[in-house]
């Protein structure tokens, strides 16, 4: 119970930090500017707190929901599973297979589960969304975590592997927010700037 509790508050407060990354870093480059806001003589303190100030708790807050209730305990029961199919052992061999059963069996029925877990937090349908996000999604996974679980699996002891895949992860979670969350707004943006250049002519 207590390795559990572990994974839960780890994975939520990465969540959290991923999102916050993600709201005062990426997506604010995909919110029109205000004309406060375009000040050339705005420092960059004043910038991030004035990203701070238009911080969405509430998106904050679900993503440390789904870190704590999903991502934790998933992937600390998700490395149970791996060492009871291929065993304990730290030889390359055995991380390679480990690495690429975890790519096929244990990522994407969570990557389906965050994203139906968000919708429906989002008061959206959780199919539509798995539908239209789970295969991007999905291939960004393969290029980049199972290089990360070789080097869970060959050196990271094995109470500490959740932590080592949040801290690893967190521009992944940074990325699963904006996928989640960003994109409507850069479309929002292109479509202001469209209206913009046609207004021109």
């Amino acid at each position: 119970m207590a390795a559990v509790l572990r994974a839960a508050v780890t994975s939520g407060t990465l969540y959290a930090v991923g999102n916050i990354i993600d709201q005062t870093l990426v997506q604010k480059r995909f919110r029109p500017l205000q004309p406060s806001q375009t000040s050339a003589t705005t420092t960059p303190a004043a910038a991030m707190a004035a990203a701070l100030e238009q911080l969405d708790t509430r998106q904050t807050a679900k993503f440390a929901v789904i870190g704590a209730c999903l991502h934790g305990p998933y992937f600390l029961a998700g490395f149970r599973f791996l060492d009871w199919a291929l065993g304990t052992g730290r030889t390359f061999p055995t991380i390679v297979a480990k690495a690429i059963l975890g790519q096929v069996a244990v990522s994407p029925p969570f990557i389906a589960m965050f994203l139906g877990l968000s919708a429906v937090l989002d008061g959206k349908d959780p199919v539509a969304r798995i539908k239209e996000k789970f295969l991007a999604i999905n291939i960004s996974s393969c290029l980049i975590w199972p290089f990360l679980s070789i080097v869970n699996f060959r050196w990271v002891p094995v109470n500490r592997r959740i932590l080592f895949i949040n801290i690893a992860g967190i521009f992944w979670n940074t990325y699963l927010s904006f996928e989640t969350n960003a994109r409507k707004a850069h479309v929002q943006l292109e479509r202001q700037l469209q209206l913009q250049s046609q207004g021109k002519r």
